[in-house]
């Protein structure tokens, strides 16, 4: 766990009000941000090079996670369930269409923008991506 409850609450989170509720959700985070972090990795990297995302700071990232994945579906947007996923509403008399508001997305879960944004910088910074320049 990188994340503690008492770390999130100290950091702001506020999505989560009890621990046995915030654990679950932390490893979901946890998973979902690895794997985002291993597509961003160039495959020339070495697993030792990889091995604890060295010089990565996660716990903001994670915090953001939750609280944006609380906000848009709960665990079920980790099952790729949330409204961001949602496309149309009807009734009779009423028909609304959205376009998922272009949030970015990691095998069909939601990722938080500002966690996805910290964690690009991150791996800029650290040298584990790297940018091409056109």
């Amino acid at each position: 766990m990188i994340l503690t409850f008492e770390a999130y609450q100290a950091g702001g989170g506020t999505a989560v009000a009890t621990e046995t509720d915030f654990t679950p959700r932390e490893q979901l985070a946890e998973r979902l941000i690895a794997a985002y972090i291993r597509s961003k990795i160039p495959f020339w990297r070495t697993e030792e090079e990889l091995e604890g995302y060295a010089g990565l700071s996660l716990e903001g990232v994670i915090l953001d996670q939750i609280d944006y994945a609380e906000a848009h579906g709960g665990i079920d947007a980790y099952m790729g369930h949330s409204d961001l996923t949602l496309k149309s509403v009807s009734t009779s008399g009423f028909s609304y269409a959205m376009d998922g508001g272009g949030a970015p997305m990691v095998n069909g879960v939601p990722l938080s923008p500002l966690a996805k944004a910290e964690m690009d910088g991150q791996l800029l910074k650290t040298g584990l991506s790297s940018r091409a320049i056109w």
